[in-house]
């Protein structure tokens, strides 16, 4: 997995979740997964990783905005997709829609909002 073989390069927290397997149910709508935010956007603006409910990764973006709202500022352009300088991740997969965020996520899911850095 990747976040298991990066997590020290990236310094991403490793969370664990002991949930028994009859208390998994597929509700939509009370879905809920991490939200965990690169030590470099940490030390932009105050963040911290967080549990929302959530069933696309714009959803799970949104309820993070709402409790930090300053955050939105370095991941979302003026028009609401994400910057050309932010990549996120669903697990170990970059997300598709860059602009409305529309890839699902489930309850076991964690999604990883990272500056993508270019250079030479």
């Amino acid at each position: 997995m990747f976040v298991s073989q990066h997590a020290s390069i990236l310094r991403l927290p490793r969370f664990t979740r002991h949930v028994p397997t009859r208390a998994r149910t597929r509700d939509y709508r009370n879905d809920v997964a991490w939200v965990c935010f690169t030590r470099n956007l940490q030390r932009l603006v105050a963040v911290h990783d967080m549990r929302v409910s959530a069933s696309t990764v714009g959803d799970a973006l949104a309820a993070c905005f709402v409790e930090n709202p300053a955050v939105a500022r370095y991941v979302l352009d003026d028009q609401g997709a994400l910057r050309k300088h932010v990549a996120v991740f669903v697990n170990n997969e970059q997300i598709r829609d860059r602009i409305r965020m529309t890839d699902a996520v489930t309850d076991d899911d964690r999604i990883y909002v990272m500056q993508a850095l270019s250079g030479g």
